[in-house]
């Protein structure tokens, strides 16, 4: 697999701080990785993978299955360099059997990858299950600050919304009325967060309402001049 190249095992933690790239095996997968302080990642990488929450789900899945860790430096190399020299070892077994590495640029690890809705929903589960059992006295004070947040935040568009005068409003059904943006929330169900942004311009519609446009309204008549 990489039996060409000089490695150098890493047992534990190393006394000085080695910057290169790193190999991990797992069984007989491997990936290639990066780091200005190599033992602190190992580090990181055990942790997040003994909590089941690594972010690379193809080595996750690989350690619950052989339960099996090793770390070796592949090359020291400069920061400078650090990019490049990850970038030809990707080159060369992105793709190949039992590669792990999902990423396939070593400058930007996210290029080109586009999680789906369902990827989000889960690490957004599995981040907020890990804060509420690793730390649950932050994970409430949080909540509860949420909460504050939320409560600021209506209680502001409810008071944005009453002091707004009369105006007219269209529907797409072609109903066309005319009340305050609070009795229009409160008779006719626009919601508040909607029909403030459509004030503001910044939406076209709340639930099927909408202002008249500028070009249907029509213009005062100015006085004639003699």
């Amino acid at each position: 697999m990489c039996g060409a190249l000089d490695f150098r095992y890493l047992h534990g933690i190393l006394e000085a701080v080695v910057t290169g790239i790193y190999q991990i095996n797992i069984g007989p997968w491997f990936y290639f990785g990066q780091s200005q302080n190599i033992a602190l990642r190992r580090n990181q990488h055990m942790s997040e993978l003994d909590r089941g929450v690594h972010p690379n789900s193809i080595m996750q899945r690989c350690y619950d299955k052989y339960q099996d860790f090793e770390m070796r430096v592949s090359v020291e190399c400069d920061l400078s360099d650090i990019h490049r020299e990850e970038q030809r070892l990707l080159d060369m077994f992105h793709g190949t059997e039992n590669c792990m590495n999902i990423a396939h640029h070593a400058e930007a690890p996210s290029r080109g990858r586009k999680h789906t809705l369902e990827a989000r929903r889960k690490m957004s589960a599995t981040k907020r299950e890990w804060y509420l059992r690793e730390r649950p006295e932050a994970a409430k004070a949080r909540a509860v600050k949420a909460r504050q947040v939320a409560k600021r935040r209506q209680s502001s568009i409810i008071r944005q919304l009453r002091d707004m005068p009369l105006q007219e409003f269209h529907h797409i059904d072609g109903r066309v009325i005319t009340c305050t943006p609070w009795e229009l929330h409160k008779q006719h169900g626009a919601k508040r967060a909607a029909l403030l942004r459509l004030i503001k311009g910044q939406s076209r519609q709340a639930q099927g309402w909408r202002l008249p446009s500028p070009a249907a309204t029509p213009k005062a008549s100015q006085p004639r001049q003699v």
